[in-house]
């Protein structure tokens, strides 16, 4: 039998603020919302019929990142709420979530097999290690990657060997559906839902083949079993309700309706759209001919299609045969192009043509150092919005490559070009851009380095010192 499920949002910010579980009138279960001032989800109360049963608290830092997670369940004899689950988090100078620490509340301990020291290749995990009560740090998982995708993994016992390996298996989403070892035999199968909830799971027998079972679920995505979120690296999902436990950092776009309502996951369209945690803009150039006497630049962006990018062509609108370059430059409607889709993986062998030719260069901008932290699909938002069709498309003033630097100024990449913009100077300012955030990096990376030797010297092995060391210099 189902239930009828009844939601009430608010009227100013679409926030969740109840959700009920009905059967006729009856209330089965509900759960009340509440959130703090910067719209992050502070606290779910929980309902069985009109009485509470417990509640959950999430914590958040001056930065709007989770730190802690707290969960309370009623004690039946004393009608208190008592701690069942604390987790504190910390997090790496990149943004990135450094340590889980999940405690023990009735020992004060850590519990040792969920506590993570997690070390990072880029954005993805390589290394997950084990943190002991005597600060102590063991193996736990090893991950292999391919074309973007986690593809093979190694899991170590307490003793160091390892116990266990895996090869994830994914279904057109990235979902691991399905995990096996290397002789091919089945250790989980998992079917998912729509916003990643697991509708069955099976696990071969005996259990004691599999050690752990997979925290990597919904897009490849690790699921804190304490919280029951996924970690998507700026933010955290509820999968039980399809909300992000804070909103957006860029506000939505009337063009684009869906975006206004800034805790939704995937445009409320989770089997068509993800959210893959990438943020790189690509500047396409083609060179100069006897039809494109400029050259000419489209931009694209690694966007919510997993393993595509979406290309913004800006030209002529309509490109009538005939025209001449004295009619161009007088000025006509500029036409925007969005619906061509390209394979990161092939964009070396890209055959998308302008005037016959192909491109003549892919420069990529690695946005990870902006301050405003963009997502891929929140950039495409601001690109879906940035240019209207009635703008005015002319060869001197506003040419293609006027465009693409406009595209690129709303996200914080500012080129520094002086005078007429034109494609071949996009082309030389974004590989200078790309000189200079190389050398801002090795300068981090060498500052980074030197405080870490200062503080092995002050502080020897105590990592949390050595962190609060980092964070302080950071914003000093």
């Amino acid at each position: 039998m189902f239930n009828d499920y009844e939601y009430q949002y608010a009227t100013d910010s679409n926030r969740l603020l109840v959700e009920r579980s009905m059967n006729g009138a009856e209330i089965l279960n509900m759960t009340n919302y509440l959130y703090d001032s910067n719209g992050n989800t502070a606290r779910k109360d929980k309902y069985n019929g009109l009485m509470q049963t417990g509640y959950e608290e999430y914590l958040w830092n001056c930065e709007n990142q989770m730190i802690g997670y707290r969960k309370y369940d009623k004690n039946i004899k004393s009608h208190l709420f008592d701690l069942t689950d604390a987790v504190d988090i910390e997090y790496n100078l990149a943004g990135m979530r450094l340590t889980k620490k999940v405690y023990n509340p009735r020992l004060g301990t850590l519990n040792e097999n969920d506590s993570v020291l997690y070390l990072y290749e880029g954005s993805e995990v390589e290394l997950e290690l084990t943190i002991h009560n005597d600060d102590i740090l063991s193996k736990k998982s090893l991950f292999y990657y391919g074309l973007g995708k986690k593809l093979y993994s190694k899991e170590f016992s307490s003793d160091g060997t390892v116990s266990i390996e895996k090869i994830f298996h994914q279904d057109i989403l990235g979902n691991n559906m399905l995990l096996t070892d290397t002789n091919g035999n089945y250790l989980e199968k998992i079917l998912f839902g729509p916003f990643g909830d697991v509708i069955s799971e099976k696990r071969r027998s005996p259990s004691s083949s599999i050690q752990h079972p997979t925290s990597n679920k919904f897009t490849g995505k690790e699921r804190d079993k304490e919280s029951n979120l996924d970690y998507f690296g700026a933010r955290y999902l509820d999968y039980n309700n399809g909300r992000w436990m804070k909103p957006d950092v860029v506000k939505g776009k009337l063009i684009n309706p869906q975006s206004l309502n800034r805790n939704i996951y995937g445009q409320n369209r989770p089997l068509f759209f993800i959210d893959i945690g990438g943020n790189d803009v690509y500047v396409f150039y083609w060179g100069y001919s006897l039809q494109n006497p400029k050259g000419h630049v489209a931009i694209a962006v690694e966007v919510v299609l997993r393993g595509n990018l979406r290309l913004f062509l800006f030209a002529t609108n309509p490109p009538e045969e005939g025209r001449t370059l004295r009619d161009l430059k007088k000025g006509v409607p500029v036409n925007r192009t969005i619906g061509q889709n390209i394979d990161p993986e092939s964009m070396d062998e890209y055959t998308g043509e302008v005037a016959g030719q192909k491109p003549k260069g892919i420069l990529r901008i690695n946005t990870d150092g902006l301050a405003n932290g963009l997502s891929g699909d929140q950039i495409y938002d601001i690109f879906l919005g940035g240019i209207s069709e009635e703008e005015i498309y002319d060869l001197d003033e506003n040419n293609c490559a006027h465009y693409v630097i406009k595209m690129l100024e709303k996200i914080g990449v500012d080129l520094q070009i002086k005078g007429v913009i034109t494609p071949r100077k996009v082309k030389k300012a974004i590989k200078k851009y790309n000189k200079k955030q190389q050398r801002r990096k090795e300068t981090k990376k060498r500052i980074t380095a030197w405080h870490e030797q200062k503080a092995e010297e002050f502080f020897g092995d105590h990592s949390d010192f050595r962190e609060a060391l980092y964070q302080r210099t950071m914003h000093d």
